[in-house]
């Protein structure tokens, strides 16, 4: 395992190899070739973790294709992953699936992409160029880039979970802070085994304060996928479906 798509850190940074390994950054720390593939493995994981339990609130940038059904007025799409800063490609996918390009793109504001001019709305490509469909619901493809949301705070929950990961997977290294399913208890000769229930689970928690205070300020409401407004121009009809996602590489990019 030499590569960690979307990581939230660039395991190749000494301060980030070091403080995983020891616990301590150093930023002298000599970085193996080939690396200790749980030290890769425990970011990769705790990447995931941390992306799944914010909500897919925080996560470095990257691409992304989304396919959303459209009623005939929408003038907006609301991307899943943001923030939005770039609109690639608009696509309208026909009934024999083929994409036909749509000119000219949206423009960006906020969050959004927005068909703002009357024609470069979706109403009058599907009305006049496109021709609508019989069901008046039409397939569109947006290819979009999207900005990192990886702060100093999140870094720092996040190496603190990955090496919690690592000291999991190397016995002897250090004491390991998560926590265990099964506990054993032996006291004045009688022996016997307390299961966990772990309630910090059901919480969308991982049991390690200091990350789970940090959760707790990103994602309060425990909230499975970032929030969305309906309104008039994005109605409740418009639904989404993502195809693929792509992160950018931070080591090329120079991200420590």
């Amino acid at each position: 395992m030499s590569e960690c798509n979307g990581c939230w850190v660039d395991w190749s940074d000494p301060l980030v190899y070091s403080q995983i390994v020891t616990g301590t950054p150093d930023p002298d720390y000599d970085v193996p070739d080939p690396p200790d593939d749980t030290v890769l493995a425990a970011i990769a994981v705790a990447s995931e973790v941390l992306l799944r339990l914010t909500g897919y609130l925080v996560h470095p940038a990257g691409t992304a294709e989304e396919d959303f059904v459209a009623a005939p007025r929408i003038r907006r799409l609301t991307p899943n992953w943001r923030p939005l800063r770039e609109v690639l490609g608009v696509d309208r996918i026909d009934r024999d699936c083929l994409a036909e390009p749509i000119t000219p793109l949206p423009c960006v504001i906020g969050q959004d992409a927005y068909f703002s001019t009357a024609r470069c709305s979706l109403e009058y490509w599907m009305t006049t160029i496109c021709g609508c469909s019989p069901s008046g619901v039409e397939f569109i493809r947006m290819r979009y880039r999207f900005g990192s949301t990886v702060t100093a705070s999140a870094r720092r929950a996040l190496i603190y979970l990955a090496r919690q990961m690592w000291l999991q997977a190397n016995p002897g290294q250090g004491e390991c802070e998560l926590p265990e399913r099964v506990t054993s208890v032996n006291r004045e000769g009688l022996s016997y085994t307390i299961f966990d229930p772990q309630s910090y689970l059901m919480e969308r928690k991982t049991g390690l304060p200091s990350v789970d205070l940090w959760l707790a300020a990103v994602n309060p409401a425990k909230s499975l996928r970032p929030s969305g407004v309906w309104t008039p121009d994005a109605p409740p009809a418009v639904n989404r479906k993502i195809n693929w996602v792509a992160f950018e590489d931070l080591a090329l990019m120079g991200v420590r």
